[in-house]
């Protein structure tokens, strides 16, 4: 049972227990000078009974260097009061539900090398008298509702290593000052509002190794002064409105292994330079404005195993350098407006999992080479031609294939019922014809999309197999026939679209087993007979 009551409740019932320790699981008692609320479940320290019956106050514990009141759920706001204890070196206040503004009286606490108020709901500004704890190397308001700047007085903090805003609703810039922070090795300001530049100073921060300002509302250019943080591991940018190019300068970062750039509008080319981070395991470039050739230099971060393009401008063929990247499991490249075929070195990446390629000519047999894969999506805008390869039947890892909005001719393979643990066949919009497999109802399916082809025959009673489908999508093809009774057995069906074809006979009753269908299209066939009156009995149909 963990402590519940106010925490300024404190003054006058304070409860210091036995020490639990986690690791060993043993218990001491404390000594005067430390107190740990960790989940209070312990019997009361001999002191606490002069505090229950206010003998002893918060405040008046000028000896007292640790306090701990980590994860209970004490509530209220922090009490001024700790401002009076000069000796305090640790203050935790993590996981509680206290809220208030932050005292500024916090700021008096000059021995302090720790404060934690790691998910509360705090709310109010940063108190700029946190400035004057000079001597505090870990700083944490993460997940709570602070608002307003962050103070630049925190610049001083000149022993500071950790330091962390995570999802708060501060605002206003990033102030340069902190770039005076040379001790600073972490810096976390991930899901706020801050506004304005990242400031150049930052790259003044040489033991620097992570940095998150995710996020946020930041705009104009990468600093290239970041490429000095030569200690960095993990720079996360993603989600602002940063433009212009990314820096040549990060190049020199040779110690990163995570570059995430996500969701911005940088523009320009990818740099070569980025070809020289050696250690770098995950790039994520993906939704900007970037345009010119992937640099072949790409192809010598032999340590990647995470690389999203996608969504950008990039034009010319797929670099075969590429294929060196042998510890690749995800690669994205689709959404730009690449050129010409698939790299035949592209066969070597044996560890790949998951492939969004965008490419022209023919679909590679060679791909059933790459057997651990999960996820291949030769995805819209694709100049894909020639027929779907029995082979991709070899590959019986996939969850997803998919191969949509091209220009792929010939029938639908029955080898791919091969498949058995696919869960995703999307073959949309493309010249497709022949019948439907019957084999496809052996399949564990989510979604079977294939409308906009030129399918013919009837549907295959054996769909009604797919237990867990939840969309089928037929649409705009030629098929005829009836309606199977059997796709009433399609009870976690929630779309069904079979618009645009030549199908005849009545609408099967059966369908009324579908209650959790919303979206029901049959229009544009050649049904006949009335419309069951079961179908009133589909609560959940919000279109017909």
């Amino acid at each position: 049972m963990s402590l519940q009551m106010p925490l300024s409740t404190f003054q006058h019932r304070m409860a210091p227990t036995l020490m639990d320790d986690r690791r060993q699981h043993s218990r001491r008692l404390l000594a005067p000078t430390c107190f740990v609320f960790y989940s209070c479940d312990h019997p009361l320290h001999p002191l606490a009974y002069l505090a229950y019956f206010g003998l002893i106050k918060l405040g008046q514990l000028t000896a007292v260097t640790y306090l701990n009141f980590y994860y209970n759920s004490l509530n209220g706001p922090i009490p001024s009061e700790l401002g009076q204890l000069a000796a305090v070196t640790y203050l935790d206040f993590y996981r509680n539900s206290l809220n208030g503004p932050i005292p500024s009286e916090l700021g008096q606490l000059a021995a302090m090398t720790y404060l934690n108020s790691y998910q509360n709901s705090l709310t109010g500004t940063i108190p700029s008298q946190l400035g004057q704890l000079t001597a505090v190397t870990y700083l944490n308001f993460y997940y709570n509702s602070l608002n307003g700047p962050i103070p630049s007085e925190l610049g001083q903090l000149a022993a500071v290593t950790y330091l962390d805003f995570y999802r708060n609703s501060l605002n206003g810039p990033i102030p340069s000052e902190l770039g005076q922070l040379a001790a600073m090795t972490y810096l976390n300001s991930y899901q706020n509002s801050l506004t304005g530049t990242i400031p150049s100073q930052l790259g003044q921060l040489a033991a620097m190794t992570y940095v998150y300002l995710a996020s946020n509302s930041l705009n104009g250019p990468i600093p290239s002064q970041l490429g000095q943080l030569t200690a960095i591991k993990f720079l996360n940018l993603m989600s602002n409105s940063l433009n212009g190019p990314i820096p040549s300068e990060l190049g020199q970062l040779t110690a990163m292994t995570y570059l995430n750039l996500y969701y911005n509008s940088l523009t320009g080319t990818i740099p070569s330079q980025l070809g020289q981070l050696a250690a770098m395991t995950y790039g994520y470039l993906a939704s900007n404005s970037l345009n010119g050739p992937i640099p072949s230099q790409l192809g010598q971060l032999t340590a990647m195993k995470y690389l999203n393009l996608m969504s950008n401008s990039l034009n010319g063929p797929i670099p075969s350098e590429l294929g060196q990247l042998t510890a690749m499991t995800y690669l994205n490249l689709y959404y730009n407006s690449l050129t010409g075929t698939l790299p035949s070195e592209f066969y070597q990446l044996t560890a790949i999992l998951h492939l969004y390629l965008q490419i022209s000519g023919t679909i590679p047999s060679q791909l059933t080479q790459l057997i651990t894969m999960r996820n291949l999506y030769f995805r819209s805008s694709n100049s894909l031609t020639g027929t779907l390869p029995s082979e991709l039947g070899q590959l019986t890892a996939l969850n997803a294939l998919v191969a949509q909005s091209n220009s792929l001719t010939g029938i639908i393979p029955s080898q791919l019922s091969q498949l058995t643990a696919l869960t995703y066949l999307s073959l949309y919009s493309s010249s497709l014809n022949g019948t439907i497999p019957s084999q496809l109802g052996q399949l564990p399916l989510g979604s079977l999309n294939m409308p906009s082809n030129k399918l013919t025959g009837t549907i295959p009673s054996q769909l009604g197999q797919l237990a867990a489908l939840s969309y089928l999508y037929l649409h705009f093809n030629s098929l005829t026939g009836t309606l199977p009774s059997e796709l009433g057995q399609l009870t976690a069906l929630r779309y069904l679209n079979l618009m645009g074809n030549s199908l005849n006979g009545p609408i099967p009753s059966e369908l009324v087993q579908l209650t959790a269908m919303t979206y029901l299209q049959l229009q544009d066939n050649s049904l006949t007979g009335t419309l069951p009156s079961e179908l009133g009995q589909l609560t959940a149909l919000k279109a017909l």
